[in-house]
């Protein structure tokens, strides 16, 4: 249906969304939330996201494979904190910036539930991975160990 205008009114009311003042911004603000979500997705489809439930030895193989042993510290942290998905709620790069050589520096891979008590299914707390990489006196890497953490209150 096509607007019918009639000195400078409009008489079909399908198309008074076209005449509203504040139509441009509404329409530019919904622009702008989808080309920010379109580019937020493209950024996190660089991420490489662990599957944390996997054995913690295969998690520790896969991490190995993506900073092997010999990477010095400054490349590890820029893999942690541009590459690697990191869980949200957990986020944070503990041990960085380094202070001392032989440091170390833990990253929570990502979280799940599992009821393993009748208890736990009305209670549920997540499993939390965690990776922490340890470096050498040169600040090297040295290796990865990861752990299975569940948060409680």
């Amino acid at each position: 249906m096509f607007p019918i205008f009639s000195a400078g009114k409009v008489i079909c009311p399908v198309s008074k969304v076209r005449t509203d003042p504040s139509f441009p911004f509404v329409r530019t603000a919904a622009l702008m939330v989808l080309f920010c979500a379109f580019i937020g997705d493209l950024s996190a489809a660089d991420k490489i996201k662990i599957n944390v439930r996997q054995s913690n030895a295969a998690i520790r193989r896969e991490l190995l494979q993506l900073t092997p042993p010999g990477t010095s510290i400054e490349e590890v942290h820029s893999f942690l904190e541009n590459r690697l998905y990191r869980d949200k709620e957990y986020s944070r790069i503990a041990g960085w910036p380094v202070r001392v050589s032989g440091a170390s520096m833990i990253v929570a891979l990502g979280r799940y539930y599992e009821a393993r008590t009748l208890r736990e299914a009305f209670f549920p707390f997540p499993t939390v991975v965690d990776a922490t990489w340890r470096f050498d006196k040169q600040n090297k890497l040295r290796d990865i160990q990861v752990r299975r953490l569940v948060h409680g209150l």
